[in-house]
Parts: C-alpha cells; sequence; structure tokens
C-alpha cells in the first residue's frame, strides 16, 4: 500500500512538473539493476558537494532520491556511505552500499588524480558487480567543484563514514523504492547539466587501480555470484554497451560516446585564474567555428568580386557593342548625306547647262 501511495506522489509531482513547464524525460528502459544509480547523477551530487560528509548526506538525501538500489531486495533503498582513501597525488573515494551488519557492496569508486601542480582529473567507476567491466564516467565540470576545492584547503581532514547496518544519521530516512522510469525522471532534473558526462573504458592511474583491489569489498557480489552483472547480461561487456545496443536514449556526452585520446579529458584546474579543460575546448571549437566562418565570409566576398567584376567586364562589352553601333550608324548616315549632296550637284549642274545648250542653240 505505501509502495503504491509513494508511485502516485512520484506521478502527480512528475504531472506537476509539466504544468509548470520544466524540462525532463522519462526514458524507457529495461529494468536492471544498474539503472538504479545513475552515475551521471552521482557526479553531479559530487560536484555539489562541500566536502564528502555532504556528498554522503546528499547521496541518501530522500527529497532528491539519487540512489534506487535495493540489491539486497528488502523493498528499501540502500543507505549508501562514503570511504575515502588518500594515496600520493591520487584520492579514492569509495561509495558503498550498506546490506548486511558487516556486509558492503562497492556501486562506485571515484577517482581524483593531480597529474600537475594545477590539474586534477576525476572519474567516475561503477562497480563490476552492477555496471560490468569498465564502464567509467569522466565529468567535465564547467567549474571548479567546492569539494575539490576543499581536498586542497586547510580545512581538509579525511572521511570515512562513521555508519554502519542499523546505525545511521540523523537525518536519514527508510524509503522504498520506486519506478525505474520514475527514478531516472528525478534523477535527471536533479542531474546539473551544465556538467559534461563522456564515457571512457579504462583507468587513468594504474597504480590507483591496484590500491582499489586491495580494498575494494564485494561482499554481497561473492556472496550470490549468480547476480553479478556478467550473469545477468552475458551478451554484453558493460552498462554503456547495453545502452548503445538497445538504442536506450541513454546519452554519454554531447554526441561523442567514445574514450578521450586528449589528456586533457575529465579534468579542470585548481587555479580560479586558469582556464578549465571545458574552457579550452569550447575556445578550440569556437576558434575553429569562427575561422569556418571567416573562410566562408572570405569565399562568399571573392565569390561577390568575381560576380560584381564579371557583371562591370560585361556592362562595358555592351557600352562599347553600343559605342560602336553607334560609330557605324553615324558613318553611314553621313554616307548617306555626301550621296545625297553629290546627287544634288549633279542634279543642278545638269540643270545649269541645258539652259546654255538652248542659248547657243538660237544664237546659232
Amino acid at each position: 500500500m505505501k509502495a503504491r501511495i509513494l508511485s502516485l506522489v512520484a506521478v502527480f509531482a512528475v504531472v506537476a512538473q509539466m504544468a509548470t513547464g520544466q524540462n525532463y524525460r522519462v526514458e524507457a528502459i529495461n529494468d536492471d539493476i544498474s539503472y538504479n544509480l545513475d552515475l551521471k547523477a552521482v557526479a553531479s551530487v559530487f560536484g555539489e558537494a562541500n566536502n564528502l560528509e555532504d556528498f554522503e548526506r546528499r547521496l541518501n538525501d530522500s527529497e532528491n532520491q539519487i540512489s534506487n538500489l535495493d540489491l539486497n531486495n528488502d523493498g528499501m533503498i540502500d543507505y549508501l556511505r562514503v570511504v575515502e582513501v588518500p594515496e600520493r597525488n591520487v584520492t579514492l573515494v569509495v561509495v558503498q552500499a550498506v546490506l548486511d551488519r558487516d556486509v558492503y557492496q562497492d556501486v562506485a569508486t571515484i577517482v581524483l588524480e593531480q597529474e600537475k601542480q594545477s590539474e586534477v582529473y576525476v572519474q567516475i567507476i561503477g562497480a563490476p558487480f552492477i555496471y560490468g567491466a569498465n564502464y567509467i564516467i569522466e565529468p567535465r565540470f564547467y567549474r571548479i567543484p567546492r569539494v575539490v576545492r576543499w581536498f586542497y584547503s586547510p580545512y581538509y581532514s579525511t572521511w570515512h563514514s562513521p555508519y554502519y547496518w542499523g546505525y545511521y544519521p540523523n537525518y536519514y530516512r527508510h524509503h522504498r523504492t520506486i519506478s525505474i522510469n520514475l527514478y531516472l525522471s528525478n534523477t535527471y532534473r536533479f542531474t546539473n547539466h551544465r556538467h559534461h558526462y563522456r564515457y571512457s573504458n579504462s583507468w587513468r592511474n594504474q597504480h590507483a587501480y591496484k590500491t582499489y583491489q586491495h580494498m575494494s569489498r564485494n561482499d554481497y557480489g561473492t556472496r550470490y555470484p549468480e547476480r553479478s552483472y556478467s550473469s545477468r547480461n552475458s551478451n554484453f561487456e558493460n552498462r554503456y554497451h547495453m545502452d548503445k545496443h538497445r538504442n536506450t536514449g541513454y546519452t554519454y556526452g554531447s554526441g561523442r560516446t567514445e574514450k578521450s585520446n586528449s589528456s586533457s579529458e575529465g579534468s579542470y584546474t585548481r587555479n580560479s585564474s586558469q582556464n578549465s579543460s571545458v574552457n579550452r575546448d569550447n575556445s578550440r571549437y569556437s576558434n575553429q567555428s569562427n575561422s569556418g566562418s571567416q573562410r566562408n565570409t572570405n569565399s562568399s566576398v571573392n565569390n561577390d568580386r568575381t560576380s560584381s567584376s564579371s557583371s562591370r567586364e560585361s556592362t562595358k562589352t555592351e557600352q562599347r557593342e553600343r559605342s560602336s553601333s553607334n560609330r557605324e550608324s553615324v558613318k553611314s548616315r553621313s554616307a548617306e548625306n555626301k550621296s545625297n549632296d553629290n546627287s544634288k550637284s549633279t542634279k543642278s549642274s545638269s540643270r545649269s547647262s541645258e539652259p546654255s545648250s538652248r542659248s547657243s542653240q538660237g544664237r546659232r
């Protein structure tokens, strides 16, 4: 009964948003468990958090409902705890589902890698038990996230969630799962779409990968291997390939879905005076588009010049033809006038000669 009431409430919320004109979308897909935790939404929430404790609170906020995971099938959404493992210039933030007493299951791992003094790369790596092997989202934030500033601030302190099965924070409330379509509509509204989310298929840092192998928790996957992603979807390597094959409409970035070969993918700068990689990419794109438009403008100008020059030439030719025809007509008229004059003079001479001849005849 409660589940029906919650579903009706969610439906009314969607209808209310339709009335207000807010943008959202419902993606009709299959019922695989991997669709119950959208890693793009996780990346978005991570980029808006003040620190890791706030990140854990946002993940479990019943109003936002970023997660719809129910791995232990008890009808309730699993609590997600956050555990941090700092290593050299790499920081691992592991998100684990609390499923039973001392039973934890990794669902996602966030890797922050400081490659240079001013650049940090972020990857959101889905757990193979849920998403299949090498399902990785690389967010490119339109601005430096506050949580990243916190990592390199004097206020930073390592976070290891103190919560476990039966012990939760005061703000947390157990709530039931909803349908996948309603969940995806909900997360779409709360996801910051000014960020760019891109798919990758490999860890950037192998040291981080080895470190994760030593501290990962796959308790539920070990207990129920038949529920793993490879058992649920044997024909697809991971969630990305399943989406691509089934054409679910789930997007990975602005039309770019393959792994990047550029070293600037998924990065941003710590120094606010420096441009982020997103701005560099945007400036490159704008420069390319501007150069292309300039080339198009120049070509159009050249075409206009060519057409104008050709029109000028045609006009000059016409003028020349007209002048020559006028000259010919003038010449012909002058010739006619001369001939007329000659004929007149001849007639007058002939007339004048006639009386003289007559007078001579009279004299004779």
